[in-house]
């Protein structure tokens, strides 16, 4: 055992002194070509090897002619950025043509992705007269071309675009609401053949009054359905999606069954929203997850039907592989067998459902098997020096640890998550996770972490990182709970929306805080600043909840007026009458409620 752990050491340290040596010699100069030309740049490759092929990646992504970066390509095809590597080939392509067959050969092997690799296949197919490649029409119904070329795009390449492929792709455009650009394709189609088209078209503008023959067609009983159901007739919006259960694009069918199946159940129309939902043709994915799911706790809760929410609960254990997806349908599996009158079937699913104690659901079946609501307590794997080993010897792992090396985190994470998408043991996973926590930082750790657990969540140190909560606001456990969720421990995060820093603040909600604890205004993006008006913000809404977690979780995120309405709609959580897992799913909003069980699942694992 003690030879094991010196040659643990030594294999650690030789690695490390590998990384730190090709640093030192070839550092300044990767760095320079990561922040300026890469072409700017010179690396001698019997010197630093590692440094060398990494100015190649830079190159192929950048400046690389078609052969250079499709000889990349070909040798790294498990690096991060091809798509930026396939662009720039596709970019050389139209600004430099080989002979035609050889792209046509190239686009049939990697569809294009851009406008101008749409353009350099449409040119080598019709330089070869070769009119009816059905690569090319899936890219151009694919690829998102601007208003301001499409035009151009469809008059150069009308030989290779036929009637039905430019409908395609108008349907396209309309199922994204890109309306004006449908209507230029419109333009283009011959009338003759674009009576459905025309007909879809005229819906969205107002149209009420469709001949009867029309009615039947899956575009116009979808765009029927959305206009129902923005005009809130909820009950015709349900029986044509119900018609549509054979429908080319399940996903987009999602969209509108879940928003008016979430309505009808608001109205306590428990029946009309399992019908809305229960064929909704989706296979995989996280639409299916959450449909089978809802068909599921409809049946059991409110039908009171256990066999049939057993089988939409079955299906969806059987289809999803994330630990959130898992716990949540061994869970509701668990309470089936228990309406069933079977306890230990129910016992079995919740012990199954247990092992992912660092969800939602992971923690509530803890809490039917014991009665008590867990305490999970973060600690250190204890990793085999061969995972070690194996991960030290994976070729994208090495390049990240040179980059973290020279300083380039952001580019390290590019690798690291490559890497993450590549490792299938959740101790590699975590040992990758500590790595990255020691030479990266706490939250590009936990940013990596977050996308790379598939299978379960080890609950580590460097998943649930610490900081000095400010006395006298809120418990720790629930101050670092909504940081993790709200920024992942970064502190210059910024939203879309404006919320900044380490707890996410509004300007205006800081400002009020700051004012009502006279505390000193500073940038929010200081760390220190941010967690004390965060934490006072959040205290007060602990005061007005009075200690209600899930309220005061939801209130951070939806904001308080939204709550107190949702307590008016589905009861009061702190109330003994009102089932408190059934208020979380009745939130109307699907990122609060994703929200609130994070931010819990979270909790637990701080206390």
């Amino acid at each position: 055992m003690r030879q094991l752990f010196i040659s643990f050491i030594i294999l650690s340290l030789t690695v490390t002194q590998n990384h730190a040596n090709e640093a030192a010699k070839c550092g300044a100069q990767l760095k320079k070509a990561i922040r300026q030309n890469p072409d700017g740049v010179t690396i001698d490759k019997a010197n630093c090897p590692k440094s060398h092929t990494l100015l190649m990646w830079l190159r192929a992504q950048k400046t690389a002619s078609f052969s250079a970066a499709k000889a990349f390509i070909d040798k790294h095809p498990t690096w991060p950025r091809l798509s930026t590597i396939q662009r720039q080939i596709e970019k050389e392509l139209y600004k430099t043509p080989p002979p035609a067959p050889q792209t046509i050969s190239w686009f049939r092997r990697m569809p294009p992705i851009s406008l101008k690799g749409l353009q350099a296949f449409g040119q080598a197919l019709l330089s070869q007269k070769q009119y009816d490649d059905q690569k090319f029409r899936q890219a151009f119904i694919d690829n998102e071309i601007m208003m301001i070329d499409l035009q151009k795009f469809i008059t150069t390449y009308r030989p290779l675009l036929n009637d039905e492929i430019l409908q395609r792709k108008a349907h396209a455009l309309i199922d994204s609401n890109q309306i004006a650009a449908a209507e230029l394709i419109q333009a283009n189609v011959s009338k003759k053949s674009r009576t459905i088209l025309d007909a879809r078209l005229s819906l969205i503008k107002g149209a009420t009054v469709l001949k009867a023959d029309l009615l039947q067609d899956p575009y116009l009983k979808f765009e029927q359905a959305r206009l129902y159901r923005k005009n809130r007739f909820d009950k015709k919006a349900s029986d044509l999606l119900k018609e549509l259960t054979d429908h080319e694009n399940p996903e987009l069918l999602w969209t509108e069954r879940n928003l008016i199946a979430r309505r009808l159940l608001e109205d306590k129309k428990y029946q009309a929203a399992y019908d809305t939902i229960k064929n909704h043709g989706l296979k995989r994915g996280e639409n299916f997850a959450t449909a089978e799911w809802l068909a599921g706790w409809l049946s059991l809760r409110f039908l009171k039907n256990p066999e049939q929410a057993k089988a939409h609960f079955e299906r969806l254990n059987e289809n999803v592989s994330t630990p959130v997806s898992v716990a949540r349908a061994q869970y509701w599996l668990g309470r089936v067998h228990k309406d069933l009158g079977d306890p230990a079937q129910a016992q079995s699913w919740w012990t199954k459902a247990k092992k992912h104690i660092a969800t939602y659901y992971g923690q509530l079946a803890h809490k039917e098997l014991t009665g008590k609501t867990p305490t999970v307590k973060p600690k250190p794997l204890t990793i085999d020096l061969s995972v070690r080993r194996t991960l030290e010897s994976r070729e994208i792992y090495k390049y990240m640890r040179l980059l973290q090396e020279i300083g380039e985190q952001s580019t390290a994470e590019a690798f690291a998550l490559k890497l993450g998408e590549q490792l299938q043991h959740p101790e590699e996973q975590a040992l990758l996770t500590e790595i990255i926590r020691d030479k990266s930082g706490k939250h590009n750790a936990l940013k990596v972490y977050k996308k790379i657990m598939k299978t379960e969540y080890p609950v580590i140190p460097a998943a649930y990182p610490r900081i000095t909560i400010p006395r006298q606001t809120v418990e720790p456990a629930f101050a670092h709970a909504i940081i993790r969720q709200e920024s992942r421990f970064q502190p210059d995060a910024v939203s879309s929306a404006g919320a900044t820093g380490l707890m996410q603040l509004m300007p205006a909600t800081a400002t009020l805080t700051e004012q009502r604890y006279k505390i000193k205004k500073k940038k929010l993006t200081d760390p220190q600043h941010n967690v004390q008006v965060g934490s006072h913000h959040l205290k007060d809404l602990m005061d007005k909840y009075r200690g209600s977690l899930i309220l005061a979780a939801a209130a951070y995120n939806a904001g308080a007026t939204a709550v107190d309405e949702w307590v008016d709609q589905f009861g009061d959580p702190r109330s003994t009458g009102v089932n408190v897992i059934d208020w979380v799913e009745l939130i109307p909003y699907a990122e609060t409620r994703n929200y609130v069980q994070r931010v819990l699942e979270n909790y637990h694992c701080y206390r």
